[in-house]
């Protein structure tokens, strides 16, 4: 319920201020909880494309984890390496770069005791690729304001 509900409201402002990467960033993120992969990756990329974005490292951590549910593995790795080229000590997406070098390589994800069961849990944390705590999927970028 609330997912659709923000989408809905975040795509009447992005008509209303499409040069706001942030509406992008959240869309895609609320598209993902939507079990929509695909439509996020769009959104998401299309986010990447304002150099005006300050969380970049989120958008590429973000658009892994959508590229790798929908199945597009190869690039989620890409996604997962940018955003440890930007933040070199960032644990999570180094989990998730592991995960998809595996199943890339043929083998078994870790055990499940290190993955995350259901992707509505407390932080939205997706499954199986881990969501920092600082990166909650569904979290609300304020757009700056402009003078």
């Amino acid at each position: 319920g609330q997912h659709a509900e923000a989408l809905a409201i975040y795509r009447e402002l992005q008509m209303a201020h499409p040069d706001l990467p942030e509406l992008d960033y959240n869309a895609g993120n609320a598209l993902y909880l939507l079990q929509s992969p695909r439509r996020a990756v769009r959104d998401l990329e299309k986010a990447l494309l304002s150099e005006d974005l300050e969380r970049k490292t989120d958008v590429y951590y973000n658009l892994g984890n959508a590229l790798a549910r929908w199945g597009s593995l190869v690039q989620a790795r890409e996604a997962y390496k940018e955003a440890l080229t930007r933040t070199p000590g960032d644990l999570d997406s180094k989990f998730n770069l592991e995960i998809v070098n595996r199943l890339l390589r043929g083998q078994p994800p870790p055990p499940r005791h290190l993955r995350q069961l259901d992707p509505r849990r407390a932080g939205h944390r997706l499954r199986p690729f881990r969501a920092a705590r600082r990166r909650v999927a569904c979290r609300v970028v304020r757009p700056r304001r402009r003078a």
